[in-house]
């Protein structure tokens, strides 16, 4: 009796497999490398931009990139070229922690301003190194996208992720170089 027990638990243990790694397994088919290339061999994705973005940045402001810091979402770019980001992937990390609000509400306040004067500006009174480019996303009706999290904690999951839209002309002017690779949007303050 204890024999057949033990064997219909381990054959139910073993049915649900599957449904246990599916996250995983959707994530190793579905993430790419540093090329876009996929592991499912569909069309790669914006990641296949990277390289150029990482050119482009290094051509304009002429640092290496331990030199540079970059306002990004796109996280996966920081992970394969190892420029200083900002504000940082994951809000319950980022240190000091007392700061993560104040520096996501000067983010969204720049999207409040009317000039690229203004958002020089108010971009080097933010607290943390100065930022000098910023990787975005195309938005709707000339605006660029910046995804940012906000820490939910008690709630699972723990953060809130919400999108904060840049005027494009913002970006305009003697003060940014402002480059379209793929689906992304590098604004470069300009030495």
């Amino acid at each position: 009796m204890a024999a057949a027990i033990g064997l219909i638990g381990a054959i139910g243990f073993s049915q649900d497999i599957p449904d246990v790694l599916r996250p995983d397994l959707t994530v190793a088919y579905t993430d790419t490398d540093g090329n876009g290339q996929r592991g499912d061999r569909r069309p790669p994705g914006a990641e296949k931009y990277y390289p150029e973005v990482d050119a482009a940045i290094r051509q304009v402001t002429g640092r290496a990139r331990e030199q540079t810091v970059v306002l990004t979402a796109d996280y996966s770019f920081l992970s394969y070229y190892p420029y200083y980001g900002f504000p940082g992937p994951d809000v319950a990390l980022r240190q000091p922690p007392g700061r993560v609000r104040q520096r996501a509400a000067a983010i969204e306040s720049w999207a409040d301003l009317k000039t690229s004067d203004q958002l020089v500006k108010a971009s080097t009174r933010c607290p943390g190194s100065r930022r000098r480019c910023f990787l975005m996303r195309r938005g709707a009706k000339d605006t660029y996208t910046l995804r940012l999290a906000q820490d939910v904690y008690p709630n699972q999951p723990n953060v809130r992720r919400y999108a904060v839209e840049f005027d494009a002309n913002l970006f305009t002017g003697p003060h940014f170089t402002v480059k379209t690779i793929g689906p992304f949007v590098l604004a470069i303050r300009n030495p």
